[in-house]
């Protein structure tokens, strides 16, 4: 029995094709609207693909470069829709410029009854390396340090152990990493690999992750520690954001950046996280105005003050009463009045 395979199944399939594909819905203004980015935009631009096509609809340098690029498939396409191309430049998430060369088909889609614009871009000239991934802008001494000395490795064949915790960009790294040496296997999490499937994988493997030292993994997991270390695996320490401030700031920046507010003041009230997911949750937690992230360590005596001002505010300075701040607070009126000329509320 036949089974037609899912919009999931299709989506899997093109983000392992090698070229860059966008997909271009035209509206009936004629505005085209960017519906898909396959997974190579990660590693030549550095965007997660939700993050591009979100992107590519906020005003700035990448959608001013995708506009001009539809622009000028639109004047060709006056034509032959089949093999039209061009050249176009766009930028990283690091703002870097990178040179693509693009082809597009131009054709009316019978499921959706509109018309839709397919393009592939390959890379080619200024910028035609792979990108940072979108979670490093590549701030700190620590990844511009490691970013050459992983070229250095892949250009050999070297392959790495990416040792952290999780949530800290390891593998992310390490995914990088294998594109670099060719689109070649890498394992996401070392404790999860049993000796047999270890053996089966183990001469194609260019990265692996994990939270522990080879030594323990070869322990625990029974791998041949000697087909192991015949490998020369380069172990690789991958901090914390608290030891990468710079990463951290430049990657709440980018995030609060992106929903259109003032990236230079996120960044800068934040408390120190060690993970993405922590940074992230902090950025969006203040964004939305969470108290948390505006006196991330202050004295205890100042947040009570701050409270005790707010609850005079609301009961227009009356402590006595049954609408009285001892009445909201259930404290004996003496008891509040001291702690207000403590604390120096009036």
């Amino acid at each position: 029995m036949s089974h037609s395979p899912s919009q999931a199944f299709w989506r899997e399939v093109l983000d392992q094709v090698a070229p860059m594909i966008l997909v271009f819905r035209i509206a009936e203004n004629d505005t085209a609207h960017l519906m898909y980015a396959n997974d190579p935009v990660r590693t030549w631009l550095g965007y997660a693909p939700p993050d591009f096509v979100a992107r590519a609809e906020q005003a700035g340098p990448l959608a001013t470069a995708l506009t001009a690029m539809v622009d000028d498939m639109a004047r060709k396409s006056h034509g032959p829709a089949e093999g039209h191309g061009g050249s176009v430049r766009l930028p990283d998430a690091t703002g870097r410029e990178v040179d693509f060369h693009y082809r597009f088909r131009l054709y009316q889609s019978a499921s959706a009854r509109a018309w839709v614009m397919a393009v592939t871009l390959e890379p080619g000239g200024r910028g035609a390396e792979p990108a940072p991934a979108a979670d490093f802008l590549v701030a700190s001494p620590f990844l511009t340090t490691l970013q050459t000395r992983l070229v250095t490795l892949a250009s050999a064949g070297i392959p790495v152990w990416f040792q952290g915790v999780p949530g800290t960009g390891r593998r992310t790294l390490a995914e990088r990493y294998a594109r670099m040496c060719g689109g070649k296997r890498w394992v996401a999490d070392a404790r999860k690999v049993a000796a047999k499937e270890w053996a089966g994988m183990k001469d194609e493997v260019v990265a692996v992750v994990s939270d522990a030292a080879p030594d323990e993994i070869l322990k625990t997991r029974k791998w041949d520690a000697a087909a192991f270390h015949a490998r020369g695996f380069q172990v690789v320490p991958v901090p914390g954001l608290r030891m990468r401030p710079e990463d951290a700031a430049a990657y709440a920046y980018r995030l609060a950046e992106a929903v259109g507010a003032d990236g230079s003041a996120v960044a800068a009230g934040l408390a120190p996280v060690d993970t993405y997911p922590a940074l992230r949750s902090a950025v969006f937690r203040k964004l939305a105005g969470d108290p948390a992230e505006t006196f991330a360590v202050r004295p205890y005596e100042a947040v009570v003050a701050e409270y005790l001002e707010r609850v005079m505010g609301a009961t227009e300075g009356r402590i006595y009463g049954k609408d009285g701040a001892a009445a909201l607070l259930k404290l004996k009126p003496t008891t509040l009045q001291s702690k207000l000329k403590r604390l120096g509320v009036r």
